[in-house]
């Protein structure tokens, strides 16, 4: 499952718009719906809001269905500094 579908039914199953999550989140509900539409991905900083808002564990918003982390290299790099 893509980030964009986990942070969709992530929403949903709250009952919230994309603008009020974009609110939370301090970005534009453009942004959020491109992140939810899998056309661009939030950065680091963007992912832990997610992550702390939906109170849910960062690598769970990455892993895929393998159970695999599906990590691009400016998340690999990131986090693996942290």
């Amino acid at each position: 499952m893509s980030l964009g579908t986990k942070l969709r039914e992530l929403r949903t199953g709250r009952n919230l718009s994309q603008t009020q999550v974009a609110m939370e989140l301090d970005v534009s509900q453009t942004a959020y719906g491109k992140w939810e539409s899998d056309q661009s991905k939030p950065g680091l900083d963007n992912l832990l809001k997610i992550s702390e808002f939906y109170e849910t564990d960062i690598y769970d918003l990455l892993e895929n269905k393998d159970g695999n982390h599906n990590f691009n290299n400016t998340y690999d790099n990131s986090l693996i500094m942290r």
